[in-house]
């Protein structure tokens, strides 16, 4: 995929997983009211760094990016694997 379809496909998603989990979580009490406080404070952060993100996705040519992502995978994979 092109790298800007390939990342807004990610974004959408981990969008998705993060939203169905978001209860389960509640439930459990994994994630309470500090928890969401915090998120709430960071979500200026989070502006940020998609901003820097989208920046680096346009300086970075497509051929440099599939070789990254398929880099990133393969140690993703040993690490599990070890």
């Amino acid at each position: 995929l092109p790298k800007h379809e390939l990342i807004g496909t990610g974004v959408w998603f981990y969008l998705s997983v993060n939203l169905i989990k978001f209860p389960f979580y509640m439930s459990l009490g994994i994630i309470d009211l500090d928890v969401l406080l915090l998120s709430v404070k960071l979500i200026p952060v989070i502006f940020i760094g998609a901003f820097i993100g989208l920046r680096l996705l346009n300086v970075i040519p497509q051929r440099v990016f599939s070789n990254l992502i398929l880099v990133f995978a393969a140690l993703g994979g040993g690490y599990l694997l070890f």
